[in-house]
């Protein structure tokens, strides 16, 4: 995924202006990509230059005024083509530069090293509280009569969430036994 797909997908939604495309973002996508408010507003230019969005600005008394961003009919076409494209090797990427410092971590002393990794486990351990929470919030999409399907997709994505940073966890408290054995 990239972030333009993102942001393309939460504007099929309804029409956002940046500060509430950012505010959803971080709602909804945060537990599985990450971008700074700057970066969605960098892409909300070029995917404008691209047409796959338009905005209009909205006057506002004793503030700045707002930019109403909607995605087009190209932008559209782009998410479809984007959301239907099967790339095998799309989820086999990791990139973990935390893991590439744990990788090389035998130069630090052993009591840094499991410090680094209970501050680790601490900040999953905050991330697993608002999945649970967004878990918990889902109207339950099996009872009759909800037509949310989208709900379906919105409660694997959290759950996926959820358990990563539960292995997260599990694999820190593992590696810091490991560690502390291995120095014995």
């Amino acid at each position: 995924m990239s972030l333009k797909h993102g942001l393309l997908g939460l504007l099929r939604y309804g029409s956002m202006t940046g500060y509430e495309l950012d505010k959803e973002f971080k709602g909804s996508l945060q537990s599985f990509w990450q971008a700074q408010r700057s970066q969605i507003y960098r892409e909300l230019y070029k995917m404008e230059k691209n047409e796959w969005l338009s905005s209009r600005v909205i006057p506002q008394e004793g503030k700045p005024n707002k930019k109403l961003y909607r995605i087009t009919e190209l932008g559209n076409e782009e998410f479809l083509s984007w959301l239907t494209n099967i790339d095998s090797d799309e989820g086999m990427v990791v990139k973990q530069s935390f893991l590439m410092k744990i990788f090389f971590s035998a130069d630090n002393e052993l009591d840094t090293n499991l410090e680094i990794l209970e501050v680790f486990k601490q900040k999953c351990s905050e991330e697993v509280i608002p999945l649970r929470k967004m878990l918990e919030d889902f109207d339950n999409p099996d009872t009759p009569g909800d037509e949310r399907l989208d709900a379906h997709y919105w409660m694997a994505t959290a759950e996926f969430g959820l358990m990563y940073f539960d292995m997260c966890i599990k694999w820190a408290d593992q590696t810091k036994e490991r560690l502390i054995k291995a120095y014995k």
